[in-house]
C-alpha cells in the first residue's frame, strides 16, 4: 500500500508494483510504501515544481531476507461489514500488506457490527497465499471477550450484560 501525505493529510492507495500520479506543485510531499510487518517501510520526501515530471523510487526491504517465505502473518481481530462482492478487494488488500490469514469477526454492542455473509466453507474467500475466514466475538461484562475464529456458524448470544447485550 502507498501513503502520500501533504498538508498533514494522508491518502492511502492500494497499488501493485508501479503507479503514476498527477500531483499539484508542492514542496513537502512524503511518500510511504508498506508491505506488511515483515518489511521495512520505504519513506521518501520530495517536492514537485510547476510543470515538472518526476520519478520517485521507493523500495521496501525484507527484515529477514531468504526467510520471509517461512513466516505466516495473520490478523485475528478485524471487524469489516463484508459481502461476497468485497472479497476480491479484501484479498488484494491482504496481498499488498503481506497478510496471509484474516479472521473477520462479527460482534455486537447493542447492535451488530462486522456482519458476515456466510459461515464455515461458504464464508471463506481464498486466493493463493491469502485466506479470509468468518468468525465472531462474544462479549460479556463478566467473562470478557471470546473470539471464535473460522467458526461454522454464529453462536448466540454475541453480547450479554448491560454494556454488550441488545435487550
Amino acid at each position: 500500500s502507498l501513503e502520500i501525505t501533504v498538508r498533514d493529510m494522508s491518502h492511502v492507495i492500494l497499488t501493485k508494483g508501479r503507479a503514476t500520479f498527477d500531483l499539484p506543485p508542492w514542496k513537502n510531499y512524503r511518500l510511504e510504501v508498506h508491505h506488511g510487518l515483515f518489511y521495512e517501510p520505504a519513506v521518501v520526501e520530495f517536492e514537485v515544481g510547476p510543470n515538472e515530471e518526476k520519478t520517485v523510487i521507493a523500495k521496501v526491504k525484507p527484515m529477514a531476507p531468504r526467510r520471509q517465505s517461512q513466516w505466516i502473518s495473520a490478523d485475528d481481530h478485524v471487524h469489516i461489514m463484508r459481502s461476497r462482492e468485497d472479497d476480491d478487494l479484501l484479498l488484494r488488500w491482504m496481498q499488498a500488506e503481506d497478510l496471509h490469514v484474516l479472521n473477520n469477526l462479527e460482534g455486537q454492542r447493542q447492535q451488530h457490527f462486522g456482519v458476515q455473509y456466510a459461515w464455515g466453507r461458504e464464508g471463506e474467500a481464498n486466493m493463493p497465499g491469502q485466506s479470509i475466514r468468518s468468525g465472531h466475538e462474544t462479549r460479556s461484562d463478566f467473562f470478557g471477550h471470546v473470539l471464535v475464529l473460522g467458526g461454522n456458524r454464529l453462536i448466540r448470544p454475541l453480547g450479554i450484560g448491560d454494556m454488550y447485550g441488545n435487550s
